[in-house]
C-alpha cells in the first residue's frame, strides 16, 4: 500500500519527502492499533481492506475509501496479497492554517457528510494518487489543490451555520 502524505501549502519538498512507499506486507501479520493528529483516507484501488475504527469494523472495497478523523484509534489489514491501495494523511495543522491558527482543536467531520460526497471525494483521491506518482514538481501543487478541494467540500457543509427558519405566522 502506498502512503501519500499531503504536504506543502507554501513549503517545497523533494519527492521522497512527501511520498513514502511502504514495503510489501505479510498478509498473515496482525496490524496494530494506532492514531495520529491527521485526517486519514484509506483507499482501495482493487481488493479489500479491513478496517477497525474503535470498536467498529468496516470493509473498503474496489474504488472506495474509508475516512478516519484525527486522534481516533484504528487499524487496517489488507485481506489479500493482491490488494492495491493507498492512504492519504492530511495533518490537522494544514486546516488550522486556513481556518483558525490559534485553535488547537481539530474539526470533526461526520461520516454522513463524507458519504454524501463519496463519489466526488474518491475522484479527487485518485487524482492525488496519480499526482503522487509523477516526477513533475508542479504536480505537488496538484496534490495540494485536491486536498484543499476535498476539505472545502467537507467543511463547507460541516461548518455551515444552521439554516434560519421563519417564525410561524401570527394567528391573531
Amino acid at each position: 500500500r502506498d502512503l501519500v502524505r499531503s504536504r506543502g501549502l507554501g513549503d517545497v519538498y523533494k519527492r521522497q519527502d512527501w511520498i513514502q512507499l511502504e514495503k510489501p506486507k505479510d498478509v498473515n501479520l496482525a496490524p496494530h492499533f494506532h492514531w495520529h493528529n491527521s485526517f486519514e483516507f484509506n483507499c482501495s484501488i482493487s481488493g479489500t481492506l479491513l478496517c477497525e475504527i474503535g470498536s467498529t469494523m468496516a470493509y473498503v472495497k474496489d474504488n472506495d475509501f474509508l475516512f478516519v478523523n484525527p486522534n481516533v484509534i484504528h487499524k487496517s489489514l489488507e485481506n489479500s496479497a493482491s490488494f492495491l491501495g493507498f492512504a492519504v494523511l492530511v495533518p490537522v495543522a494544514i486546516l488550522q492554517f486556513f481556518f483558525n491558527p490559534d485553535d488547537k482543536n481539530s474539526p470533526i467531520i461526520e461520516q454522513d457528510v463524507v458519504n454524501r460526497h463519496r463519489k466526488e471525494i474518491m475522484g479527487l483521491l485518485m487524482d492525488i494518487y496519480r499526482y503522487s506518482r509523477s516526477e513533475k514538481p508542479v504536480d505537488l501543487l496538484g496534490m495540494n489543490a485536491c486536498v484543499l478541494q476535498i476539505f472545502h467540500i467537507l467543511l463547507s457543509e460541516s461548518m455551515a451555520p444552521p439554516a434560519c427558519t421563519p417564525p410561524p405566522p401570527d394567528q391573531n
